[in-house]
């Protein structure tokens, strides 16, 4: 209640400083004057009534003022921990060694023996994958790519191909077998 006067009297001396805003009954030079406090005014209650009019738009204005501060401040509470947030994650992000590409390690091809059985008792030049191999009789194993393996004996035969079906497991390796017999 005592806010209300306070906002009343500040409200009247507004008026009082501002004579264009009052009723066109009233000179424009009003000089203050004592008035008996039993006196009623003419024009008085028409004056009160506006000025209470215009004291309720005042208090929905700072009410309405009040809610978007209040909202204003939500957000701003709202974005400041979200930018914590984000200097929390670029500190953890500057303490690791980042690389952009990660570097795959080049796939080593399988590996699996072939071996040659050589029951011919002489030496034989054995042809495997475009290399040529001198082989003892008995037998040799040679360290060849998991794949189709091409092999002959050069001189007495053409290229043979020897496909994924050939390789056997053994529990440890990949094994081919290839047998010289003439």
């Amino acid at each position: 209640m005592a806010s209300r006067i306070v906002v009343l009297l500040a409200v009247l001396s507004a008026c009082m400083a501002c004579p264009s805003s009052l009723p066109a009954t009233e000179p424009a030079s009003m000089e203050p004057k004592l008035v008996d406090p039993g006196q009623k005014l003419p024009g008085a209650e028409e004056r009160l009534v506006v000025i209470e009019s215009r004291i309720a738009m005042l208090e929905e204005k700072f009410r309405i003022i009040g809610e978007r501060i209040e909202h204003i401040d939500r957000q701003h509470d709202r974005l400041y921990d979200a930018v914590a947030q984000l200097q929390k994650d670029v500190q953890k992000i500057k303490g690791i060694k980042l690389t952009m590409v990660k570097e795959e390690p080049t796939p080593q091809p399988r590996q699996g023996k072939f071996i040659i059985r050589n029951w011919t008792g002489v030496n034989q030049y054995v042809s495997v994958n475009g290399l040529r191999y001198f082989v003892s009789p008995g037998r040799t194993e040679i360290m060849v790519p998991h794949t189709t393996v091409e092999a002959y004996l050069p001189g007495f035969e053409g290229p043979k191909l020897f496909g994924m079906s050939n390789w056997q497991w053994t529990g440890q390796n990949h094994e081919m077998f290839f047998d010289i017999r003439i």
